[in-house]
């Protein structure tokens, strides 16, 4: 990978690989910051070996620093495979590791770091116990048993043990060339069971500090653009070719994002940067900061993430916070967090459809990359305006003054209140409204089926159905695409209005200044 000068966005780095990126967001040039590959990490060896028939893995990073390397973790998922976490508490009496196991196989996988012990030990790097040396290798496993040609050989299955974790060590000291995407720990991985993960990489270099970041994405929510928000892989509606948002499904649904229980994003985050253990740790931490920002939703009982840190302590970064000189956590933790959403990013941008799932490098190349959904569940600015005190006096008096938008229908503004709910913009910037409400309003008759869950305005014997997450509407049974959805909100029914409104003949035009709909079907 090349060496880039890098702009610094809002202090959250920007994008590589092609993935566009915001063109209003303000930047920062730094020229002391470069993109580099985490195989310029000093001290610091990575190798993989990769089973693509069955579906797994395995991922080595190996300290070759005598003495080891400081070591850290913190583990924020539900569902969590992992080796040697205690040992990473500073009140342990080893404060050193020798490598990180990132690995398939679910629990069995954690067998993979008894290969690079005994690999390590032929090399001589370990703890020294007089007869020989103890190589300390944390580890973490995703869960991809149910992938690959021997998924249905139940204990007969292929899964990463000694040899595999063995020939993972053996590829990093050869320095065996590998790519983001199917290989290694990755090699099984999925996203919203839906879609291909993989194995992500991504460092920087300030200076002489390096900060990078190995990741083995499989999660059950969708991996996202940090920047434009865009989903890169998650739930795809096959008939539209439009991805799903995994937020709204939760929200509007009340489903989980997966229910077996078979999703975790693992990591290590790796610096030459000189760390006590309790540092280490703390960076662990800050890091997962990065799921959250291109992970949707994280952190779920279905996951089992877990951060390990890898410090070789060759470069000191000191600042001095509250009278005391320490690591420098704040730009570790700046430069760890973007690390790793760049890891996260990579690891799906590159991977390639297997094992039943779409890799979104081959829907990139097919030229078949699923549309965005026309509505996503983000936070309304004007809930967020909304006073609180006004919300009350709102309620208790039964106001019908209207927020934010208002709709105006042939002359008469259609009356909102909180029990009616309010319009709102939706993210593709256009009008949602109570459907009860503002079809009454002209005389439609309503329905609602909670079953089929569709809303039904019949008006001048015109019978319009909308169903709620879906991007079309049918008039008297024809389907008329939209570009945005029905939704539930508050158990309301909210209505993409200009669709509609148009279906039953109305002209719909938008007063930019005042935020009103108006609507007229008089001539």
């Amino acid at each position: 990978m090349k060496k880039r000068r890098v702009f610094v966005v809002f202090l959250a780095l920007i994008m590589v690989l092609g993935i566009p990126v915001s063109s209003s967001a303000s930047t920062i040039d730094n020229p002391n910051l470069e993109i580099v590959s985490v195989n310029d990490i000093p001290g610091v060896i990575i190798g993989h070996y990769t089973d693509a028939v069955n579906a797994t893995g395995v991922t080595a990073i190996i300290s070759t620093v005598p003495g080891g390397a400081t070591g850290g973790v913190s583990v924020l998922g539900g569902s969590p495979a992992t080796r040697e976490t205690d040992l990473l508490d500073p009140t342990r009496t080893v404060q050193i590791i020798n490598a990180i196991s990132l690995s398939g196989g679910s629990a069995f996988g954690l067998d993979a770091a008894g290969g690079i012990m005994q690999y390590l030990e032929k090399r001589g790097l370990g703890v020294p116990v007089g007869v020989t040396v103890v190589p300390i290798v944390t580890a973490a496993s995703i869960f991809d048993l149910h992938r690959g040609a021997s998924a249905q050989l139940g204990y007969n299955m292929v899964r990463p043990g000694i040899a595999e974790g063995y020939a993972a060590a053996a590829a990093a000291f050869r320095g065996d060339p590998w790519q983001d995407g199917n290989v290694g720990g990755g090699t099984g991985a999925g996203v919203a069971a839906t879609m291909k993960g993989g194995l992500g990489s991504f460092a920087y270099r300030f200076g002489d500090l390096y900060v990078g970041v190995v990741v083995v994405a499989n999660p059950a929510g969708q991996v996202i653009d940090p920047v434009s928000r865009d989903i890169i892989a998650g739930r795809i509606d096959a008939e539209t070719n439009t991805f799903i948002d995994a937020e709204t499904r939760i929200v509007n649904i009340n489903e989980p994002p997966m229910a077996d229980r078979t999703n975790t994003t693992i990591a290590a985050v790796i610096t030459n940067a000189r760390l006590t253990q309790s540092e280490a740790n703390r960076l662990a931490e800050m890091a997962h900061d990065g799921l959250a920002r291109a992970i949707q939703p994280t952190h779920t009982p279905a996951d089992g993430d877990v951060v390990f840190v890898m410090a070789t302590g060759t470069t000191a970064i000191e600042a001095v916070t509250w009278g005391q000189e320490q690591a420098n956590m704040s730009l570790l933790g700046v430069l760890a967090v973007n690390a790793m959403e760049r890891a996260i990013v990579s690891a799906v941008y590159n991977a390639e459809s297997a094992y039943g799932l779409l890799g979104a490098a081959t829907l990139r190349a097919e030229g078949t990359t699923p549309a965005q959904p026309a509505s996503r569940f983000v936070p309304i600015l004007e809930d967020v305006r909304n006073s609180p005190s006004l919300r009350f006096a709102e309620e208790s008096t039964g106001s019908v003054a209207p927020r934010g938008v208002s709709v105006n229908i042939n002359g008469t503004a259609v009356a909102f209140t909180a029990a009616s709910g309010r319009p709102f913009l939706d993210t593709a910037n256009r009008t949602q409204v109570p459907f009860r409400q503002t079809m009454e309003a002209f005389g439609a008759e309503v329905a609602w089926d909670g079953s089929a869950r569709v809303a039904t305005a019949i008006f001048n014997d015109i019978v319009v159905e909308v169903p709620v997450g879906q991007a079309y509407i049918l008039k008297d049974g024809e389907r008329i695409n939209n570009d945005t959805v029905a939704v539930l909100r508050d158990d309301r029914v909210f209505l993409p209005i200009r669709v509609v409104l148009e279906a039953f003949g109305f002209t719909v035009d938008w007063n930019a200044e005042t935020n009103t709909v108006i609507a007229s079907n008089e001539e």
